[in-house]
């Protein structure tokens, strides 16, 4: 359940946090990357704490980490005049890999026969059963 929610959590509190920290460390301290990336670790262990969940502030300190680690790649790249088209790709190719070998594993569902659509009709709680037929092609 908690995969779920971690890329709404990331999407808003995550660049939330982040476009304040790098606001701050331009003005401030432009020269330790070190202090942003640690920062960042440290406001990961907010929603662990919140939910008081150790593993959970813990996940979120790494995702952090590695979201301030990435960020700090790709500043360094347009710096340099090089291309971050690779940051892109790389998740879309990874959706559909992840899809692709996910639809490949699952089984089929079985069809759905009119004896099927009877029977979950008839058998639910709540309901006035009388209305409906009990078999097939009526």
């Amino acid at each position: 359940m908690y995969l779920f929610y971690v890329g709404a959590v990331i999407a808003v509190y995550g660049n939330f946090v982040s476009v304040i920290l790098d606001a701050i460390r331009k003005n401030w301290f432009s020269k330790t990357r070190w202090l942003f990336v640690f920062l960042h670790g440290t406001l990961g262990l907010v929603n662990g704490i919140f939910f008081q969940d150790i593993y959970l502030a813990y996940y979120g300190m790494a995702a952090a980490m590695l979201y301030a680690c990435i960020d700090w790649w790709v500043e360094r790249r347009i710096d340099r005049e090089r291309s971050t088209k690779i940051f892109l790709i790389i998740p879309l190719i990874l959706l559909l890999l992840s899809w692709s070998i996910l639809e490949a594993i699952s089984p089929g569902l079985p069809p759905f026969t009119k004896e099927d659509a009877i029977e979950f009709t008839t058998s639910g709680e709540g309901t006035d059963i009388d209305l409906f037929p009990d078999k097939a092609g009526t």
